[in-house]
């Protein structure tokens, strides 16, 4: 229920969103001016698929998500005419394809988006009487609208290639700036590892692409940033002590804006493309203190040796061997998760998922009323795998819906618009639509409804009918989803303990191969091995945060250690990434000596191992 106000400042993208405004209204007025609206509806539709396609990835990738976009909502648009005959067809179509597409959702984010999409597709194109008379025709119109948003957006996106893969390593070392200055707050015991996880992303997809030079320049300075991050970790607790204790506040005060501001510098001078560092000078201490902030210095010298090495960078470093090319990489097929909890929810809500939405379909055409696909398709874009994402969304489309409708029916009754006037109302729908996409889905859906109602009437169909039905089916679809979701569940809370399991058995590899690094002995899936267990970590407190909202009595016995459990995953990593640190750096040891760091990495790594079991 959080996400049903919570409005994200970040995602609110207002200059952006401009631009593939324009792509979604410039064809529906060309469409207008030759005397055919009805065309400018499913251009339009192309081309505000493709726009929300464009939202992730860097420039390349964008491109290429949206032209996959682009071909697949054609291809959809296609089917979905040509199963448009009779009711039997249709139904068993889209239950078929909406199986399909959940699983293949299930792959990642990007295919995700374009999956629901293609979903809700294939309602509209089988529910549109008439459609079947032109499935092609209608493909080519849907697949213009994408194209034509493509190059209008990879004409308006920044001329520099490597700006978001810069923006994602800048924003890994701001989250390093914020972690520190947080010490004079209430800050945590680890950074914010949710930049690192967007910057990987980012240069993997540039490993697969486009890689350059600069790629692994970035991906070096990754490196750095994993390191610092790991000796933050002790830096913290260093810092803690003394703050406990009451020593030196104003020299601590002063070490810490120092390293914010250097972890500042380093990333401003990352999007400029300089991955140069700012000299981490200390201030001066009285010799007579000196010994009791000997920990601090020690994470202070580790932590500026790091990022020295960015300095020391070459400037045109040779290209890696990589494995660059465009079609998804087995493994990323074969490994959708790496929790066997996960895979099997994924299955089971994708026959859900199919079984719902074709249910629905059903009903709607028993019911014959006039744009009976609003039920199935609002059943298609709010069933999810989670109780309280379903909820969530379900609500906030419910309640978008019905003021997007008010919305419209004031705006339409003030203004009684003549058909430009539509399509401008149209372009600022779709405006405010992609404005907060990312920001608010309730918003989200209220400007979609905007949208719908416009572009509609644009094509001729009158605007109270639109409206009244939208809202009627959506209102029934929500119900519809969340009976779904009481009458068959899928719930999260007895998969907590498994992929818990999952976590701590990352968490313990990890462990075992800084033991080995602290040991002198080579370690060169040790980077892999953190990312590996530091995302089973975050879907494991996805997991536990999404079960925490469903019913009593679904999660009844099943969260009594989740609690625990958390506390001790953060305590290992943290435990695991300060020796990591250490055996990085290679400095002199701070009060903590070798047997003390082993003595610590083992009970960190057998505590991990006995919560595995």
């Amino acid at each position: 229920m959080r996400g049903l106000v919570h409005f994200n400042s970040k995602g609110w993208t207002p200059g952006s969103a401009i631009f593939r405004a324009l792509g979604v209204a410039c064809p529906m007025l060309v469409s207008a001016l030759v005397g055919k609206p009805g065309w400018g509806a499913l251009v339009g539709l192309g081309a505000l698929y493709a726009g929300v396609a464009s939202f992730t990835g860097i420039q390349p990738v964008r491109v290429r998500q949206m032209l996959l976009s682009s071909l697949a909502t054609a291809i959809v648009t296609g089917i979905g005419c040509g199963l448009n005959r009779g009711d039997a067809i249709p139904i068993v179509g889209v239950t078929l394809l909406a199986f399909v597409f959940s699983l293949v959702g299930a792959i990642r984010t990007s295919f995700s988006i374009v999956s629901i999409q293609a979903v809700a597709l294939l309602i509209v194109m089988t529910g549109i009487p008439g459609s079947a008379a032109s499935p092609l025709g209608n493909a080519g119109l849907v697949l213009c609208g994408g194209l034509f948003q493509t190059a209008l957006l990879s004409l308006a996106w920044p001329i520099n290639p490597y700006f978001v893969e810069r923006k994602a390593m800048a924003d890994v070392f701001f989250g390093l700036a914020s972690f520190v200055r947080a010490r004079s707050t209430e800050g945590g015991d680890i950074p914010d590892s949710d930049p690192f996880v967007h910057a990987v992303a980012r240069l993997d997809e540039a490993q697969r692409y486009v890689k350059k030079p600069e790629h692994v320049r970035m991906q070096r300075s990754l490196e750095v940033a994993e390191t610092v991050r790991a000796a933050l970790v002790g830096y913290a607790r260093a810092y803690s002590a003394l703050e406990v204790d009451g020593c030196c506040p104003d020299w601590l005060a002063q070490v810490n804006e120092t390293l914010a501001t250097a972890l500042e510098v380093s990333a401003k001078r990352i999007t400029d493309g300089d991955y140069g560092s700012a000299a981490l000078e200390t201030p001066d201490l009285d010799r007579e203190v000196e010994h009791t902030v000997g920990d601090v210095r020690h994470w202070l010298k580790l932590i500026d040796d790091q990022l020295a090495h960015l300095n020391d960078m070459e400037p045109d470093p040779p290209l890696e061997p990589g494995d660059s090319h465009w079609l998804p990489r087995w493994e990323s097929v074969t490994g959708i998760f790496d929790s066997r909890n996960l895979r099997g929810l994924a299955a089971s809500h994708a026959f859900r998922y199919a079984v719902s939405v074709g249910g629905a379909s059903a009903m709607a055409r028993v019911a014959h009323v006039s744009h009976s696909y609003w039920f199935p398709l609002t059943v298609a874009l709010t069933l999810r795998s989670d109780y309280s994402s379903t909820l969530t969304r379900g609500l906030g489309r419910a309640a978008g819906t019905i003021f997007g409708v008010g919305a419209a029916w004031i705006v339409y009754a003030a203004l009684r618009p003549s058909t430009g006037s539509l399509i401008v109302l149209v372009a600022v729908s779709a405006w405010f639509a992609y404005a907060v996409y990312r920001a608010s889905y309730t918003l989200y859906a209220l400007a979609i409804t905007m949208y719908v109602v416009f572009s509609v009437s644009a094509a001729g169909v009158p605007q109270h009918e639109v409206g009244e039905i939208r809202t009627m089916a959506t209102v029934l679809g929500v119900i519809f989803v969340v009976a779904v979701s009481l009458a068959w569940p899928l719930w999260r809370s007895p998969d907590v303990s498994g992929v818990m399991r999952d976590a701590f058995r990352a968490q313990a590899e990890y462990g075992r191969l800084v033991e080995n690094q602290l040991a002198g002995k080579p370690a060169n899936r040790t980077q892999s091995v953190r990312r590996r267990a530091r995302s089973l970590r975050i879907d494991a407190q996805n997991l536990a945060r999404a079960a925490q909202d469903e019913p009593l009595w679904a999660r009844k016995g099943h969260l009594d250690e989740v609690a625990r459990d958390m506390d001790a995953l953060a305590a290992g990593a943290a435990d695991m990434l300060y020796v990591h640190a250490e055996a990085i750096g290679n400095s002199s040891k701070a009060e903590m000596s070798e047997s003390d760091l082993d003595q610590t990495l083992r009970k960190a790594i057998e505590n991990a191992e006995s919560r595995a079991r």
